[in-house]
């Protein structure tokens, strides 16, 4: 499995054009002492919008990559995909973030929330359970 470094920077490319320009600016950046990671990233939606197709992303990150001469690390997200839509990513995306917006407005299941804090509260004061977190589910 590829392990993201510390600093990532998203190369939200939405009409497959930009990916040189995208990437000279974190050259610029390197150039700066700021080390970041590019990450292109594209959803099925957008996909479908400008009328590309996953594989294309992957092949203007490499070209990108190869016409700057960028020796670092480069990755590919298959931006807020799920079951029905990951099809076309799997073979060239680096890794996958899942789009949770079918889930937006459901009932999380009690017996789960409550799991879910009980094995996460040595991370949170009491203080952030009671403002933040218990709010999010206080319909549960």
């Amino acid at each position: 499995m590829k392990k993201l470094p510390k600093f990532t920077f998203g190369m939200g490319d939405r009409f497959g054009a930009e990916g040189e320009a995208q990437l000279q600016a974190v050259v610029t950046a390197k150039g700066e002492g700021i080390e970041v990671c590019p990450v292109w990233n594209k959803s099925h939606r957008e996909h479908t919008i400008v009328g590309t197709e996953p594989p294309s992303l992957r092949e203007e990150a490499d070209a990108a990559v190869a016409a700057l001469g960028w020796g670092g690390e480069h990755f590919v997200d298959a931006d807020h995909i799920n079951l029905d839509t990951m099809g076309g990513f799997a073979a060239t995306a680096d890794f996958f973030t899942l789009d949770v917006a079918d889930a937006v407005g459901e009932a999380a299941n009690p017996t789960k929330v409550e799991a879910f804090l009980a094995a996460n509260e040595k991370y949170v004061t009491e203080n952030l359970l009671d403002r933040h977190i218990r709010p999010i589910f206080s319909g549960v």
